[in-house]
């Protein structure tokens, strides 16, 4: 993986200047950090207990940019944001990209999400993927809209699939486009939210 393509850096819709990077084995302390500090409906449907410092261990240790590709947004040495591309190397969905997202409640509405999501597209195009999915579960309303907004369309429904930490039961929302199709939206996105670009900035 080209480690030469980072940092960049990005100004939001607050004018808060963000920078993106690959995450490297060192972001172990200020990942877990920024897990615990999401609130617990966040982390009610995340697919493990990211408050548990053997579950960053292992991701932070067990980096492989070619499976996963994990960007993290940081703000004045904070991690605000992580967003993953998952892969397989084989077999009949090697062309299909999963992606996953997490944003700092303090940094949401600021088009953040979108900076990073273009990235992993990004990512997916340069690397010959043909679609992208991702799963949402069906309390996760506004994200579902966002996603939806993006070109993103329901494939799939899976009534009671997913059970939160508190026990409860939940329907999996499966959405995924064409990457073809959703590269010339997220360009559009990105423009309509005002993000600005910052080059040569060290």
């Amino acid at each position: 993986m080209n480690m030469q393509e980072y940092p960049k850096f990005f100004q939001l819709k607050n004018r808060e200047q963000i920078m993106l990077r690959l995450m490297v084995p060192e972001d172990e302390e200020r990942l877990l950090e920024f897990f615990k500090k999401l609130p617990e409906e966040d982390r009610q449907v995340l697919r493990e207990d990211t408050t548990d410092p053997m579950v960053i261990k292992r991701w932070v240790q067990e980096i492989d940019y070619n499976k996963v590709y994990p960007v993290l947004a940081e703000h004045r040495g904070r991690i605000v944001g992580d967003a993953t591309l998952h892969m397989k190397q084989y077999g009949w969905q090697r062309h299909i990209g999963e992606i996953r997202i997490v944003i700092d409640k303090d940094f949401r509405g600021q088009g953040l999400g979108k900076v990073m999501i273009h990235e992993l597209i990004n990512k997916a195009t340069g690397l010959g993927l043909h679609h992208i999915q991702l799963s949402l579960v069906e309390t996760q309303v506004k994200e579902i809209k966002i996603f939806e907004r993006m070109g993103f369309q329901k494939i799939a429904t899976l009534p009671k699939y997913i059970i939160d930490v508190n026990g409860h039961e939940h329907d999996l929302i499966i959405m995924t486009t064409r990457v073809s199709d959703i590269w010339k939206k997220m360009e559009e996105l990105i423009q309509e939210t005002e993000i600005d670009i910052i080059r040569g900035v060290q």
